[in-house]
């Protein structure tokens, strides 16, 4: 027997007269979810399966650390967890980690906590591994389907990663494992709930920007998507499109028609309406975006949704290979092709890539620029310059977040730093406009007597809007835009003239 790996099955179920009933869990950086399942080569019988969002990702994404609060919470999780294992006299018992644990600095005290609280290690799986186990959880209960195409492409997407792998006639040709994820795109891009329309064109700036650099020109007609965000995003159209329960399919347009309910409503309505869970629903819209854009990218004009995912494929692959199963994967990926985006030498070539960034990167900082004069010399009541340069500084940021791996390190972090700062500085006093045009609004929609405390409120914040405007004007006076300018320059060119594309 022959895995769809082409690989020959030696696995525990072989040596074994019943399959054993084994129990995986994945600590990804939104959700902790564990299957138990009946364990064969080509099959599960799953017999429980949990998740509980604890968002891991959103502490690594803020300071680079696993905070106390996302620890605590995931250990009472796993202690739910391995309760529940004992009551299914599972025989092995698998815990693995992903993105966010993977970029945490202080994962390696987490684990060691992790073992004393339950006894069972964790395995910290690279990018590469992470794709092979999704492509198997994902595509052994397709592999006996006569009417599968002999091309099908798998995308996997996270709180903190997505990854991608091709297959051709059940062999794996390539695989990618990109550090974006929902989770990801919301805390670095989206400053309201709802998203506002600046929010949006950020991050589809970054997206359609960084997938542009994958060296994946086509993508088979067949794309199968599993994670919290694509099934959740399943369940929402379900609900809010009519669907049929029955529909495993989204058209693009469908996915387009949620994204719009997704920036038209708050996570706390979407939750009430559609009985989702408010954390996964504020993020939700973040993965979204990475869907769409991926569509558009290869002009997808279907996704097929999978419940499964890698703790299916942790299962599949012991069951196939036994106690070495971790080691057997990993052979398995050294004869497939690692697709990786923005290293030289990858097969396809970059030149197009490097030379679009750096146009549009010298574009966008010209159009930051282009509003400093405005906002030196502001005028009253004229919120409209601080706000575009805020927005352009934005768009110039989020377009540098899809060139950083490329970037000359020294020159680029220079640049972004002063891009982050001006985008920074320029919103403490667009964020008071905000506020205070809100609040003169609300004048009109309340009675006399309320109106003292309201303009008692403006007054205090127009001080303070006083006080940023002297900072922001010091802060732009003081940049020097040839300098950054010529940063922004050499962050790219420095780095192809490395790669010999001078």
């Amino acid at each position: 027997m022959y895995c769809i790996c082409g690989c020959e099955k030696v696995g525990v179920f072989m040596q074994e007269q019943y399959p054993p009933v084994c129990a995986a869990v994945d600590i990804g950086s939104n959700t902790i979810r564990i299957v138990i399942a009946k364990c064969m080569p080509d099959h599960l019988d799953i017999l429980a399966a949990d998740e509980a969002m604890v968002r891991i990702g959103e502490s690594v994404n803020t300071d680079g650390m696993i905070s106390s609060e996302k620890r605590k919470k995931t250990l009472t999780v796993l202690r739910r967890y391995k309760a529940l294992t004992r009551s299914y006299n599972t025989s092995h018992f698998f815990v693995i980690a992903t993105e966010a644990i993977r970029k945490a600095q202080n994962k390696d005290a987490f684990i060691a906590e992790i073992k004393d609280a339950i006894g069972v290690p964790v395995a910290i799986i690279d990018g590469n591994i992470e794709a092979a186990l999704m492509f198997y959880g994902v595509t052994y209960t397709v592999a006996q389907d006569a009417h599968v195409p002999n091309s099908v492409g798998v995308m996997d997407l996270g709180g903190g990663s997505t990854e991608f792998v091709l297959a051709r006639k059940g062999h794996i040709t390539g695989s990618t494992s990109l550090p974006i994820g929902s989770g990801w795109i919301h805390d670095r891009y989206f400053t309201a709930d709802p998203p506002t329309a600046v929010d949006m064109d950020t991050a589809s700036t970054f997206l359609q920007t960084f997938l542009a650099g994958i060296p994946i020109k086509r993508f088979p007609k067949l794309c199968l998507v599993t994670g919290g965000t694509a099934n959740v995003l399943l369940h929402l159209a379900q609900k809010a499109l009519r669907l049929s329960t029955e529909r495993v399919t989204l058209t693009r347009d469908e996915v387009l028609r949620c994204e719009g309910l997704l920036c038209s409503l708050s996570s706390r309505e979407i939750a009430e309406r559609y009985q989702i869970d408010e954390k996964r629903a504020r993020v939700l819209i973040g993965g979204v975006l990475i869907i769409h854009a991926v569509m558009d990218r290869y002009h997808i004009a279907e996704i097929q949704v999978s419940e499964h995912g890698i703790r299916e494929g942790v299962l599949i692959a012991y069951a196939r290979y036994g106690e070495n199963w971790l080691e057997a994967v990993r052979q398995q990926m050294q004869s497939g092709r690692k697709i990786s985006p923005y290293v030289p030498g990858a097969e396809e070539p970059q030149e197009d890539f490097v030379q679009f960034g750096q146009q549009r990167i010298h574009e966008r900082a010209e159009q930051m620029f282009g509003w400093r004069n405005d906002v030196l010399a502001q005028q009253d009541n004229d919120i409209e310059p601080v706000h575009k340069m805020r927005v352009a500084s934005r768009r110039l940021r989020a377009l540098m977040d899809a060139y950083q791996s490329i970037g000359e390190p020294e020159a680029f972090k220079y640049a972004y730093r002063s891009v982050k700062k001006t985008a920074d500085t320029l919103g403490n006093a667009r964020d008071t406009d905000v506020m205070i045009a809100t609040l003169r609004q609300q004048l009109e929609d309340i009675p006399e007597k309320g109106h003292p405390g309201i303009l008692w409120l403006i007054d205090r914040l127009s001080c303070y809007r006083d006080q940023y405007q002297e900072e922001l004007s010091a802060y732009i006076h003081e940049l020097d835009e040839r300098e950054l300018m010529v940063a922004l320059d050499a962050s790219l060119a420095e780095r192809d003239s490395q790669n010999g594309k001078s």
